[in-house]
């Protein structure tokens, strides 16, 4: 939409760069009726003072700043045991390690498979994940239709890193700001991660929490999601992988949460209803107390 001059600048976090969005707004400010933008542009001339006179592409610049860190990929540990390098930023580094090792972050990965560290956090598969999901990354049409970037040349197992097919109907009320994409991710994911609370998360009442008695409301929210879905979502169980939940190696230990012989959703909904009669009767009884509540008319 931005490149069809349907909008202007996009607002959102630094990570919006990695979708090739001309400027981003990074901060409002209400009361003062101004906000701060950055421009892609001038982010890609600024990384050349780390590598003089070389040809930073679009490809380039994407590399460097998946490896430098996101949500969609941890740092490279590489630039992480860099930090003797107080004058070096982790996107500095990242385009160094690129264009002196290959000039692409998959071969800058690929030099590292086989460093323990890289093994134990499988980093080369989430990072070809990761660069997977930002090339072929779900965009929304003027025409209102969900698709991929480049589906064209969109692999067979475009499942694996970008999620399974959600109606456009779904994807239109997300939209509108009228769906939460949580619930929608772990559903489409099958997976639940719950990352480390900004206190560490050593605290037993929180780890059995988030590991044990929110998953029936977890359970019963997704259920109903799914009952709207295809078919093959209704049975799918769901991963639920926890900071502290690690097994002899260091990875990650899923607990399942299953998805089968679940109560009939309906039956559910039916206690979350307020009747039509139980809103009356109350109405009433303020009737009789306060009069000055028949002024206001009631509509269902």
């Amino acid at each position: 939409m931005e490149r069809q001059g349907q909008v202007q600048a996009i607002s959102g976090s630094s990570e919006i760069l990695l979708f090739d969005c001309d400027r981003v707004i990074t901060s409002w400010n209400l009361e003062d009726k101004v906000f701060k933008w950055i421009k892609r542009a001038k982010c890609v001339t600024d990384l050349r003072k780390y590598v003089p006179n070389a040809d930073i592409t679009d490809d380039t610049f994407v590399d460097a700043c998946i490896l430098a860190g996101s949500h969609f990929l941890p740092t490279l540990p590489n630039l992480d045991a860099q930090n003797a390098r107080p004058k070096v930023s982790k996107l500095g580094g990242a385009i160094e390690l690129i264009m002196n090792h290959g000039r692409t972050g998959h071969q800058v990965v690929m030099n590292n498979r086989d460093d323990p560290i890289f093994q134990r956090i499988n980093y080369v598969d989430r990072y070809r994940r990761a660069r997977l999901a930002v090339k072929h990354h779900p965009i929304l049409t003027s025409e209102g239709k969900v698709e991929p970037l480049l589906e064209s040349q969109l692999p067979n197992d475009s499942h694996e890193f970008i999620g399974q097919r959600l109606p456009d109907e779904i994807f239109y009320y997300m939209s509108r700001g009228l769906i939460n994409s949580r619930i929608l991710s772990w559903r489409a994911a099958s997976e639940i991660i719950e990352p480390p609370p900004t206190d560490g998360g050593d605290h037993t009442a929180y780890q059995n929490l988030v590991s044990t008695k929110l998953t029936p409301l977890r359970t019963t929210a997704i259920n109903l999601l799914s009952s709207s879905l295809h078919n093959w979502y209704q049975h799918k169980d769901i991963d639920l992988k926890c900071w502290f939940k690690l097994d002899q190696s260091g990875k990650h230990q899923a607990i399942t949460i299953s998805m089968k012989g679940l109560p009939e959703w309906r039956k559910s909904v039916d206690t979350w209803n307020v009747q039509d009669a139980v809103i009356r009767e109350f109405v009433s009884k303020f009737q009789v107390c306060c009069p000055l509540v028949q002024l206001f008319s009631f509509h269902y």
